[in-house]
């Protein structure tokens, strides 16, 4: 989710990036990496909110793949004047915030099963 200051109503995607080797304290305008497939939309209603996109199945097939994901929120229309602020970690509230929700798989729910009766072994507990 990125917090985002606008003038107006408006909408970004995300899309992938083609390069991972950049790096936050060299990178600028001139050699900032290309970006690929969209990935998602994010409609912004208004100012001051949160901004949030599903990017799911690419993340999972970047960690399946080199471990890497890089992403980038761009306007779909060129030459667009809409203003938008994006808050950054520097920011003292509204720092970005990069949500994950997992699902346990069944091999992590039977280890667990099984850490649990032995620890339970290991007591004497019911």
């Amino acid at each position: 989710m990125v917090f985002l200051s606008i003038t107006a109503a408006d909408s970004r995607t995300v899309y992938a990036l083609s390069d991972n080797t950049w790096d936050e304290t060299t990178l600028t305008w001139a050699n900032r990496p290309s970006y690929g497939a969209a990935l998602a939309s994010a409609y912004m209603p208004g100012p001051n909110r949160y901004i949030e996109s599903d990017v799911t199945s690419y993340i999972q097939a970047e960690y399946a793949g080199n471990g890497f994901a890089s992403i980038c929120v761009n306007d779909p229309v060129a030459n667009h004047n809409t203003g938008i602020d994006f808050y950054t970690k520097e920011n003292v509230s509204n720092i970005p915030q990069l949500v994950i929700t997992t699902t346990p798989s069944s091999a992590r729910i039977a280890a667990m099963e099984v850490e649990e009766d032995i620890f339970k072994q290991a007591y004497n507990l019911p």
